[in-house]
């Protein structure tokens, strides 16, 4: 079994580096036989383009070792992760092959990164206005309201100021249809200050502000979503070409099951399935979408191509030929 790194120009030895340097060593990916013609074409991919990364002269075998030191994060990226930057070494490779496919590698993670980042804060932003909002609804503030004498006399004058009764005003849900009423008003009928009430009012005001945010966010990034194609026909027609959002759904039923989606996608099915019916109804070009569904612009031109082959295999039975008559 090897035990060095078979990279040109790298001295790295596991009896000599491994564990005490805090240098690893990987296998070169093996080539799959099983598992889906997908993940087979993949396994062969990533293989040539480790062989061409690392640039022996002889051919690599499933023995041999890279080390760490050829990875940006230390360590191989596993086989799906295709767009991670460490799922070919590109550092100290001894040559100048991987240049610019280590800058694409780069700036494809980088988006992930970004688009990570922006879905982890509108998500925190939505859980933190839901929590609010239920804590608010579930508490309840009790007031003071005195009871008024009609003939009030000297000598209950003093007694009635140490008459009151304690009741729960209604929750801050049924307060916001009160906002009418002046400040003035507010603290006539109860015993909460200019302060608490102001309070109250700016915590309405930063939660209605939060949640327009959050759904300006969501309609940026979904400017031709299924919540919006539903219902509205004429939409459907502009932008796919078909009469009615029923058909188009009906397609949809019938090609989603052969559209894959994985956890690191950044498009659902449907919107995999429009990229496809906009671009052959409208021509539109990849980069125009790609600013469309806040996506790379290679992963507009992917998810194309991955989607237009599955259209072809479901429904090219659909279409028929006229006969050619014989004359």
């Amino acid at each position: 079994m090897p035990s060095f790194c078979c990279v040109k120009d790298c001295s790295n030895r596991w009896e000599r580096d491994g564990g005490k340097q805090g240098v690893s060593f990987f296998r070169i990916p093996k080539i799959l036989t099983k598992g889906g013609d997908i993940a087979v074409e993949r396994s062969e991919r990533r293989r040539r383009l480790w062989n061409s990364a690392i640039s022996v002269d002889r051919k690599l075998n499933d023995n041999d070792r890279v080390c760490s030191r050829h990875f940006v994060s230390g360590m191989r990226a596993k086989d799906w992760e295709e767009f991670n930057v460490d799922w070919v070494p590109t550092l100290h490779m001894g040559h100048e092959k991987v240049k610019v496919t280590t800058e694409k590698a780069v700036k494809r993670d980088e988006r992930k990164k970004q688009r990570a980042k922006r879905k982890s804060v509108i998500e925190a932003e939505q859980s933190e206005a839901k929590k609010q909002l239920k804590h608010d609804e579930a508490s309840d503030v009790t007031v003071i309201v005195r009871q008024p004498q009609l003939q009030p006399s000297s000598t209950e004058s003093e007694s009635t100021e140490h008459d009151a009764e304690v009741v729960p005003i209604p929750k801050l849900k049924n307060m916001e249809s009160q906002t009418d009423m002046t400040r003035k008003d507010m603290e006539s009928q109860t015993d909460l200050t200019s302060k608490d009430i102001d309070t109250l009012l700016r915590h309405t005001i930063n939660q209605d502000e939060c949640i327009r945010k959050f759904q300006e966010k969501v309609e940026l990034s979904n400017s031709v979503s299924q919540k919006r194609l539903e219902g509205d026909d004429n939409m459907v027609k502009y932008y796919t070409g078909l009469p009615t959002y029923s058909l188009l759904l009906a397609i949809f039923n019938l090609v989603s099951p052969f559209i894959t989606v994985t956890h690191r996608s950044a498009m659902t099915k449907f919107q995999q399935l429009i990229i496809v019916f906009m671009r052959l109804r409208l021509n539109l070009s990849e980069c125009d979408l790609a600013y469309r569904f806040d996506v790379a612009q290679s992963t507009i031109s992917r998810t194309f191509h991955l989607t237009l082959d599955v259209l072809f295999t479901r429904l090219n039975h659909l279409i028929v030929w006229p006969e050619i008559r014989c004359r």
